[in-house]
């Protein structure tokens, strides 16, 4: 019986797409379904949805040139996306493009402090991760770039040179 009434309640109430508004209209980005971010750790990786990500994050970056980010950049292309990593004291920052040139994946690092879940504070880790990567794609084929920002010309069945 109270399974019922549990059910009845929830039935009832629903979830409704409101549940995953910001409470305040977004002026400070918090998400009010705590489920909404998709938090997980592992003590060191803090994965979160990608759309949670963008909705604390400008997602509009532009697409990068070819080697325009530095001499310690990697680029890495497979599955129609082609990742641009550059090296950092927290660890790599990636930024992942689709074959339109949209954003759709990031990694982000610190060796200072932890970063936290956008929706649960207790859900932490020192590496946040959001998206799709490259690197998960068999057949993916990555390259340095030179210390000039010389040209890396990786290619990706069905995908080209970049």
């Amino acid at each position: 019986m109270v399974q019922f009434v549990t059910l009845a309640l929830v039935g009832v109430g629903g979830c409704s797409g409101d549940s995953l508004k910001s409470g305040d209209a977004g002026a400070d980005h918090l998400v009010a379904d705590p489920a909404a971010c998709g938090c997980q750790s592992d003590g060191t990786t803090l994965t979160i949805s990608f759309d949670c990500f963008c909705a604390h994050h400008d997602c509009t970056q532009p697409y990068p040139t070819n080697c325009s980010l530095g001499g310690d950049e990697v680029v890495t292309t497979g599955c129609g996306l082609v990742e641009y990593s550059v090296g950092t004291v927290g660890g790599p920052s990636r930024s992942v493009f689709d074959q339109s040139g949209h954003l759709v994946g990031v990694q982000e690092g610190t060796d200072t402090a932890l970063l936290t879940c956008p929706t649960d504070p207790s859900v932490q880790g020192y590496i946040l991760r959001a998206g799709e990567f490259a690197d998960t794609c068999l057949g993916a084929t990555t390259c340095a770039c030179s210390a000039d920002g010389g040209a890396c010309v990786p290619t990706d069945a069905g995908f080209g040179p970049i």
